[in-house]
């Protein structure tokens, strides 16, 4: 039971990992990661609901309304970022106008993120059966059918998921071209618990949430935050308990990065609520912390990894197996 919940927890940060890099992606107006996702959810939709589903695209450039079709089976997906019910509404009203119901009985619109709460229905005139709630997915909703598969084809899927973002999702970055990792969580925290005293039960368990939850949300930044927060950490001027104080002008010379990139990365960070400005934390230095309730956890973590000499290790790939 525990080996088959983590697993699902496995499947649904991966998903995570893809959905921040799509929304990161499209906000910069870069759409090519949306054709990518074409081939990618086509093998992982033929897997999960063990269909033979192919990209129509592939077979007649911009096939109209739908992305993915099975003929055999008469199942067709429209993959798309866009959430807005004026998307599913254009998408079912060109799928009736080139009578694609004739090949296709069943319509599924799948969201690359979440999908909206809809409160009414698509009117089909009786051309197709489209439920809004049943016909429009997103990952959330493939975690759960994900769910219901047996252990040989969850760790299949989840072999296909490590593979293909490792490999097919990549991202310029400003120190030597890293790609997108996928994290390595620790299991016991034992040495890190040993290196801090911390003997009680509660305490313990109460540290160890609290660092899996930073590192959920750490691992969604893309490259190049997470090579900032690295610059940060390397070139860092004190650590107190408040968190870890920094020069930018420091960070960016580290980086060789303009001024204006770097702003763009900060403000990254501070909507996150990683970091503080000089002006906002009254002192002369910029401040990067992560705060759960009323303890700061960065500069406790911080400290114990470069006793590891695994910053690099930790804070660019992903691999917090240190801790264990």
């Amino acid at each position: 039971m525990i080996k088959s919940k983590k697993r699902l927890e496995e499947v649904d940060r991966l998903f995570s990992i893809l959905a921040y890099y799509i929304e990161y992606q499209n906000s910069k107006g870069l759409f090519d990661i949306n054709k990518y996702c074409e081939d990618f959810f086509c093998e992982l939709l033929n897997k999960i609901y063990d269909m033979n589903l192919e990209n129509l695209n592939a077979i007649k450039v911009n096939f109209p309304a739908v992305d993915l079709g099975d003929y055999d089976e008469g199942v067709c997906f429209q993959v798309t970022s866009s959430a807005g019910k004026s998307k599913i509404e254009k998408t079912v009203a060109k799928f009736i106008e080139n009578g694609l119901q004739e090949d296709f009985e069943e319509l599924y619109i799948l969201i690359l993120g979440s999908k909206k709460s809809y409160k009414s229905g698509i009117d089909t005139d009786g051309n197709i059966e489209f439920e809004i709630k049943e016909n429009v997915i997103d990952l959330k909703d493939l975690v759960k059918k994900i769910s219901t598969l047996n252990k040989t084809k969850v760790e299949e899927i989840i072999e296909y998921l490590n593979e293909n973002l490792n490999e097919g999702i990549s991202e310029e970055s400003y120190l030597s071209g890293r790609e997108i990792v996928v994290s390595k969580m620790p299991v016991s925290f034992t040495s890190y618990l040993d290196y801090y005293n911390v003997t009680d039960k509660e305490e313990a368990n109460s540290i160890i949430e609290a660092i899996k939850m930073f590192i959920k949300e750490f691992e969604t930044l893309d490259i190049k935050t997470r090579e900032v927060v690295y610059a940060i950490l390397e070139k860092k001027v004190s650590i107190k308990h408040e968190g870890i104080y920094f020069n930018h002008v420091e960070v960016r010379k580290f980086l060789k990065i303009g001024i204006k990139e770097l702003q763009e990365e900060f403000q990254i960070l501070q909507d996150r609520n990683f970091i503080t400005s000089a002006d906002d934390n009254g002192t002369d230095y910029d401040r990067i912390r992560y705060w759960t309730g009323d303890w700061e956890l960065l500069h406790e973590l911080v400290e114990y990894i470069e006793m590891k000499n695994g910053v690099k290790k930790t804070f660019l790939d992903l691999d917090f197996t240190l801790l264990d």
